[in-house]
């Protein structure tokens, strides 16, 4: 599992922040509580969401080819705490 490194925690010190995290593939601005984090950090990249809505990108009946093209995980900005994009589904509980 890639590690991701924490840039920034705003307000520093305070048992709610937000987060931002950065990996060698993009960055996100997280919400964290209890946040005891620091810049320089290292986390696991386990992120989790509060609200989302999940959909297939393909059918496993699907040739591979076409199941291949849309697997790649990509991800952008939309809002504050807002993102959209593509990744997999680790627990769906």
């Amino acid at each position: 599992m890639n590690k991701l490194t924490v840039v920034l925690v705003d307000p520093p010190n305070d048992e709610a922040a937000s987060v931002t995290l950065r990996s060698k593939t993009g960055e996100v601005t997280a919400f964290c509580h209890p946040c005891d984090l620091k810049a320089g950090d290292l986390i696991g990249n386990r992120l989790a969401v509060l609200d989302a809505e999940v959909l297939a990108a393909f059918l496993s009946d699907w040739p591979e080819n076409e199941k291949e093209a849309l697997s790649t995980e990509w991800i952008e900005r939309t809002g504050h705490y807002s993102y959209r994009g593509r990744g997999r589904v680790i627990d769906q509980a």
